[in-house]
């Protein structure tokens, strides 16, 4: 493969630059000058200048207005590009990529890869200390019997360098999770299984004295998750000589939790601990070690029950123990009199009365417990469908829930700020299952117009111009514009201060060019007589039309009322008197400009290419006089006219 520039962030984010356009080749905005074009407008028409040399691609930035860095740093000279380098361009971030690097993983058939593809997942770990691999284990023959490869020339197509933790083989098949090998040929130690999360069911095998670096970014990554709440470099994994496990947070956003405990620096890592990044949640293995079932904790409400039913099952032993102890009561041996005897048969018919009682309170209680609704836990929720419902009314805003942490992250755009906190309303009515909400990813579309509707008003010329939302996740620029070199101003301007030009729409009206239009279409009709004037939307015509034109302008009215930012049309022109004796001769002779040539009413005209003043002949006839829309002529008593538009 070629040296490439592949976009990591910025709205072409994913674009690849091939950089085998010859010895040298030009990147930028404008087709016509440029081989490789970038459709940036933060981008110059002609940006850079590339140039293959025997010690590499050489870049030099050939824009006067624009700068670009590589690697942070500004580019002020001509420069040779090393592998990994990040060059801004624009708006846009891109990494280069030489031809010895830049290197897709290829099955066991040599399906070749094309040139846009990009490797997904499973990157090659990141060795940096460069230490030459010391055997691979493959299978052959017998899944279950290991062999030990240790010769590189038995697998040429293999990089030492960059050997790859899972086998060669893709499948064209794209799922939108995190792709998998299932080939145990590469399997080392320590496996990573995702158990929570858009990510669940995947799983990473990791060799010994390696490093793995976790987040979204497939570029600089070896372990990749398709999840919006997880950072672009999240978290790294090392294995210290196949013994020990090591992690560290890379300063994400929402951090790492090993077990429930937030991860403040590096740290042994205990196999099977719980990690939680965002709403992907993992454990890893010991493949030699023993498997331990992971059991989730009960929810507080259950244990809340389980004990409930516990002291009510006790409370019923004491009440039948104490009926046993009072029905099974010894009978007294002595011989009593009449009247203690009637006393004592009153005393236990009381207490006997007294045990029924409790028992019976008792029994209802426990009933009325046990006949109760049962007790809901997360499991039994659907908290897919009941999350869908809630989001309905705002289908611009995207959620990612994580059941096991109870977690909710929300991106999108809403168009008030009314309409979001009616959603974090409505969402914080779900406290059963949701435990946070991070709202950061929301933006209020009404903010942000707000925010940079003042800054145009305040540049000249802008005055009528201003961005509007009409819907969530959709902004209008609109507006009128004298000039075109007004209008470029304006983009330019907005490409530098505005942070969501691929949801905006341009809907500016050029009056130079709406009047161009209205021009041409009427000298098309031969009416040359006719000024055109336009301001905020209003088109008016005011001048002369010959005799019998008046059908053709009503019906180019009705034309003038179709263009784009023409709100409406006023005609002032009016039929010039029929006078038989002069002879107009405007569909013959075209007047393309005048001048004044002394006094203000003495003017000179260009006739098919000449310049005439009053005296002049023009084909035998002589120009008697010359008016703001018409020059009039005579030849042998002839009268004759000819109309134009000043």
């Amino acid at each position: 493969m070629t040296a490439r520039l592949v976009a990591e962030e910025g709205i072409l984010k994913g674009l690849v630059l091939s950089l085998d356009q010859g010895d040298q080749c030009f990147i930028g905005r404008d087709p016509e000058v440029c081989q490789l074009i970038i459709e940036d407008a933060a981008t110059s028409r002609k940006q850079l200048l590339c140039k293959t040399m025997p010690t590499g691609i050489s870049i030099e930035n050939v824009s006067a207005t624009n700068p670009v860095f590589v690697n942070d740093e500004e580019l002020k000279a001509p420069r040779i590009l090393q592998n990994g380098d990040t060059l801004k361009i624009g708006s846009c971030i891109y990494r280069f990529y030489a031809e010895a690097s830049a290197q897709l993983i290829q099955d066991e058939n040599n399906h070749e890869n094309t040139e846009d593809s990009l490797p997904m997942v499973a990157h090659p770990p990141k060795d940096t200390e460069k230490k030459e691999p010391s055997g691979v284990t493959t299978h052959d023959g017998d899944e279950n019997t290991p062999k030990a490869e240790s010769d590189p020339a038995a697998h040429p197509e293999q990089d030492t360098e960059h050997s790859s933790i899972f086998d060669e083989e893709q499948t064209n098949a794209r799922s939108g999770l995190a792709e998998i090998s299932f080939d145990m040929a590469g399997a080392g130690r320590w496996l990573l299984k995702v158990i929570g999360g858009p990510n669940n069911g995947a799983e990473f095998s990791m060799q010994a004295d390696q490093s793995y670096t976790i987040g979204t970014d497939p570029n600089s990554c070896d372990i990749v998750f398709h999840d919006n709440s997880v950072s672009r470099q999240h978290a790294r994994i090392t294995i210290v000589d196949d013994e020990k496990l090591e992690i560290e947070d890379l300063k994400s956003r929402n951090g790492t939790l090993v077990d429930g405990v937030q991860l403040e620096s590096k740290q042994p890592l205990t196999p099977n601990a719980l990690v939680s990044m965002g709403t992907t949640s993992f454990i890893v293995y010991d493949r030699e070690g023993q498997m331990q079932t992971i059991i989730s904790p009960l929810l507080p409400s259950i244990v809340k029950a389980l004990q409930q039913k516990e002291e009510a099952k006790r409370d019923k032993e004491a009440a039948a123990l104490a009926a046993k102890l009072g029905a099974e009561a010894p009978k007294p041996v002595e011989v009593q009199k009449p009247k203690e005897q009637a006393n004592n048969a009153v005393g236990a018919f009381l207490m006997l009365s007294l045990i029924t009682g409790l028992i019976v309170v008792i029994g209802i209680g426990a009933t009325t417990l046990f006949k109760s609704e049962p007790v809901v836990t997360q499991d039994h929720i659907d908290t897919d469908r009941i999350l869908n419902d809630v989001m309905k009314p705002f289908p611009s805003v995207r959620y990612t829930f994580n059941k096991n942490t109870g977690v909710l992250f929300l991106v999108g755009h809403v168009l008030t700020a009314n309409d979001k906190n009616q959603l974090m309303y409505s969402l914080q009515g779900l406290n059963n299952f949701i435990r946070t909400i991070d709202e950061n990813g929301v933006v209020i579309n009404e903010y942000v117009w707000r925010e940079i509707n003042p800054m145009i008003a305040r540049r000249p010329g802008w005055g009528g111009i201003s961005i509007s939302s009409p819907t969530p996740g959709r902004f209008v620029l609109q507006g009128y514009l004298k000039t075109r070199q007004q209008a470029e101003e304006l983009w330019d301007y907005i490409s530098n201060n505005f942070s969501y030009l691929d949801l905006l729409e341009r809907r500016i009206v050029i009056e130079e060019d709406v009047i161009s239009q209205v021009n041409t279409a009427l000298q098309n009709e031969g009416l040359r007589g006719v000024a055109v004037q336009l301001s905020n939307g209003e088109l008016s015509l005011t001048g002369v039309i010959p005799t019998g034109k008046q059908t053709v302008l009503a019906t180019l009215v009705d034309d003038f009322k179709k263009i784009t930012g023409v709100r409406e049309v006023r005609s002032f022109v009016t039929e010039q008197a029929v006078d038989e004796s002069v002879v107009n001769l405007t569909d013959k002779y075209e007047i393309t400009g005048f001048s004044h040539t002394g006094d203000a009413a003495d003017l000179s005209v260009l006739i098919n290419g000449r310049v005439l003043a009053r005296g002049d002949t023009l084909d035998g006839m002589t120009i008697t006089s010359i008016k703001p829309n018409a020059v009039l002529l005579e030849n042998n008593g002839t009268k004759y006219r000819i109309d134009y538009n000043r």
